[in-house]
């Protein structure tokens, strides 16, 4: 499974990126074609969130969620190619990292603070970058949760659950390793 996950994912991450998110674009319009209720849950979201907006505006917004949700779904299944110094620096660029480098030259450990915005799985890829980089994950246990484990230790993350894994983050941090941290996962 993990094998097929990943050579899927360097196939993906092998194509132009506009075929990555025409892909991107085609799976979202197809996830809102064929998942009607989680589209009246995002419409009714947004209906609440913002009253003062009107159906078609409300509308306009869940297919460009689901479009997102599309293309970021691309950005998971490349993160093997990332491992590619090529292909990595053709789809990103990684900036200020002189503080937690300058950590990590003196011993210490650093941490990737971030939430459940945009696609944050990509931040994943910065173990491809060769930093020994460690996170905690909240486990699944079904098929997906396979395939997401295989595709955030395909760039040499190393991921704990969050059963056991808080003292191996520790250790991981006590030993000057860089740690990431979903912050709003409890």
């Amino acid at each position: 499974m993990v094998f097929l996950v990943r050579l899927l994912g360097h196939g993906i991450g092998r194509l132009p990126i506009a075929i990555q998110l025409f892909l991107g674009d085609l799976l979202g319009a197809i996830a809102y074609a064929l998942v009607p209720k989680r589209r009246r849950i995002v419409r009714h979201n947004l209906a609440v969130a913002f009253p003062d907006w009107d159906a078609a505006e409300c509308s306009t917004v869940t297919r460009r969620h689901f479009r997102h949700l599309g293309r970021s779904l691309i950005e998971l299944l490349s993160l093997p190619a990332l491992r590619t110094p090529r292909l990595r620096e053709r789809k990103m660029r990684f900036v200020g990292f002189e503080r937690i480098d300058s950590a990590l030259a003196r011993g210490r450990s650093a941490c990737v603070l971030t939430a459940h915005l945009g696609n944050w799985e990509i931040m994943t890829s910065i173990a491809a970058l060769g930093y020994d980089f460690s996170a905690l994950y909240k486990e699944q246990h079904n098929f997906f949760d396979r395939v997401l484990f295989a595709l955030r230790t395909a760039c040499g993350l190393k991921v704990f659950t969050n059963k056991d894994g808080l003292r191996s983050l520790l250790r991981a941090a006590r030993s000057g390793a860089l740690i990431g941290i979903l912050a709003d996962q409890g």
